[in-house]
């Protein structure tokens, strides 16, 4: 199965990934098109060799269940993006079963900053654009550090408290509370 994550020129930005393509189309791995004006990178994903698939996005951190690599617009001096390698939805389509997921994905995050030297974890964030302010139909998190160097713009993108991004903490607090139904 292939999925395609897309590039928007325009917003310099990943916004999503639109599609999923069976086995057997001609795209290769790590292959770029274009399509109404975006790149368009063709991954092959649920595979042990993601991290070689994904090296030309900066990938930092791979595994089986996740991925972590650059935001290419970052937010933040260190700016990291923790993907699941199989698709799950936004964070209203997560249940209790998730958390452990949404555990990993922070622990990865955590991970890279302290690869990367960020050793003072007071001073970063971790968390989630909530539906409908989020782009890209693929859960992915947000690690920035140090929190206290964002500019104005990425301080209104990840505001804490806001209707539009919550943490990772706030996010397994609420899935824990919302128990096995959904």
């Amino acid at each position: 199965e292939w999925t395609a994550l897309v590039f928007s020129p325009c917003l310099n930005n990943y916004v999503g990934s639109v599609t999923k393509w069976k086995q057997g189309r001609r795209q290769a791995s790590g292959r770029t098109r274009h399509l109404g004006g975006n790149q368009v990178h063709y991954l092959r994903l649920n595979i042990p060799t993601s991290a070689e698939v994904l090296r030309g996005f900066g990938t930092k951190k791979s595994d089986e269940e996740v991925t972590c690599f650059r935001d290419i617009k970052p937010g933040a001096p260190h700016h990291y993006l923790v993907v699941p390698t199989k698709h799950v939805g936004d964070c209203k389509s997560l249940n209790k079963q998730h958390v452990p997921l949404v555990e990993k994905m922070v622990e990865t995050g955590k991970k890279i900053l302290q690869k990367n030297n960020v050793l003072d974890l007071s001073d970063v964030r971790f968390g989630f654009h909530w539906p409908p302010f989020c782009s890209v139909s693929h859960l992915h998190l947000h690690v920035l550090a140090p929190a206290s160097q964002m500019g104005l713009m990425s301080s209104l993108f990840y505001r804490l408290n806001s209707y539009w991004f919550v943490t990772a903490d706030q996010l397994i607090q609420h899935l824990n509370s919302k128990g096995e139904a959904n």
